[in-house]
């Protein structure tokens, strides 16, 4: 029980001092009335920006459509640098001398989002009512200027593309004039023709020397045959047959082809009723094979030379066509690029004309800022309450600690007249 506190002694010493908390919060809240009537009157001009979208988004490739800021990103691009220090170029004039930065110049400006997500308030608080007015509407005229050049540029894309596209054309046009001036001497076909010639000689002169490679074989068998008899032997029939057959297929390999250069070594043969081919003995079936043989080699000889002479013709002439190829090649190539960039950059153009003629401004300035007639503050009235509630807690506190000063306990007697005078 001696540990508890004593509230009643406490409530007995702030009714004596009564007298004092009264005045004292009367003295205080005096001073902050008469110090919110010392303060200037400030007003608040507001502004009113729409922000807005198309009824009718349209959604066309390699067209910049979905440009919009999100709602709530607004608020901080009216605040950006380059807002405000434009806002503060052109409010310059109206400002007063205290003003004199674009960061002082900020101070008095708030943007703020409405309730509805599509308004954006533009706030301004400034001394003067006419004035606030002025800046708030300025500063709207400045933020839908500048929200429009970032995020509406259809119209700024469509004469990119209308520039681009009148540079595909020209890259176009000059593509196919060099393609066709490379057309009219193109002579492909002619070297094509010329390497499909000589490429039909070389093989037919390959083939006949494959030939006569194999017809030198059968002579060399057959003269094995006749260096195996004695010369003076009568002729044999067979071996006259053999060297009818080599014979024949000498000229068979020597007429195949029209452009023959050389002619082969002539052959004499004498057929009569009852006698050999070649001769009546073995030694003449031996010259007649000997000069088959020599007819053969000198024909080899020749074809060799001729093989030779032509390569490097159809060497020549292949590199003819293949630079002649390469080239139409990169030329062709270089009008389809030409080609395709034309055809997409005119599908832009196409695109973005139905773009710009489809959208409409997405911010709008919805209500100037009208003259205000009200402050905004000081709030005096508030001031003045505070200032008593501060006096009266200043005074209360005060009161409790002259009580605190005090004996602790007092006699039962002089505590009765201490009520009996608060009653009186």
């Amino acid at each position: 029980m001696d540990d508890e506190i004593d509230l009643r002694r406490y409530f007995l010493a702030l009714v004596r001092q009564w007298r004092l908390i009264v005045a004292v919060t009367l003295v205080v809240g005096l001073a902050a009335a008469g110090i919110s009537l010392a303060l200037p009157n400030v007003y608040e001009g507001v502004a009113l920006v729409s922000i807005s979208t198309a009824r009718n988004t349209l959604r066309l490739d390699s067209v910049n459509q979905d440009t919009s800021l999100p709602v709530h990103a607004y608020p901080e691009l009216a605040m950006s640098g380059d807002v405000i220090a434009a806002a503060y170029a052109k409010a310059g004039p109206l400002l007063p001398a205290s003003v004199n930065t674009a960061a002082k110049f900020a101070k008095q400006l708030t943007a703020e989002a409405a309730q509805d997500p599509t308004l954006l308030r533009l706030k301004v608080r400034d001394g003067d009512p006419q004035r606030a007015a002025q800046i708030a509407n300025l500063w709207a005229d400045v933020f839908a200027a500048r929200a429009g050049q970032l995020y509406a540029q259809d119209t700024a894309n469509l004469a990119l593309y209308q520039q681009q596209l009148s540079d595909a054309k020209t890259r176009l046009d000059q593509a196919d004039s060099d393609l066709a001036s490379f057309q009219a001497s193109n002579q492909v076909g002619i070297l094509n023709a010329q390497l499909d010639s000589e490429r039909a000689s070389l093989t037919d002169y390959l083939n006949r020397q494959h030939q006569l490679q194999l017809l030198t074989q059968d002579a060399q068998d057959l003269l094995g045959r006749l260096n195996g008899l004695p010369a003076t032997d009568p002729a044999n029939v067979a071996n006259d047959l053999a060297l009818v057959s080599v014979a024949s297929r000498i000229y068979g390999a020597q007429n195949s082809n029209t452009d023959q250069t050389q002619a082969a070594m002539p052959i004499q043969l004498q057929i009569s009723a009852g006698q050999p081919l070649a001769g009546p003995t073995v030694a003449n079936q031996k010259a007649l094979a000997e000069n088959l043989r020599a007819t053969i080699a000198a024909r080899l000889i020749d074809l060799a030379s001729q093989v030779t002479a032509l390569e490097p013709q159809i060497l020549a002439l292949q590199g003819q066509v293949a630079q002649a190829q390469v080239k139409e090649a990169q030329l062709s190539r270089a009008r389809d690029l030409a080609q395709g960039e034309y055809t997409q950059l005119f599908q832009q153009v196409q695109q973005a004309n139905i773009a710009v003629q489809g959208t409409s401004g997405d911010i709008q300035i919805a209500s100037r800022a009208a003259v205000p007639t009200l402050t905004v503050s000081p709030r005096r009235l508030l001031i003045t309450l505070v200032g008593a509630a501060l006096g009266l807690v200043l005074a209360a506190m005060t009161a409790l600690a002259m009580e605190s000063l005090r004996p602790a306990s007092l006699p039962a007697s002089q505590a009765i007249g201490d009520a009996a005078r608060v009653q009186a």
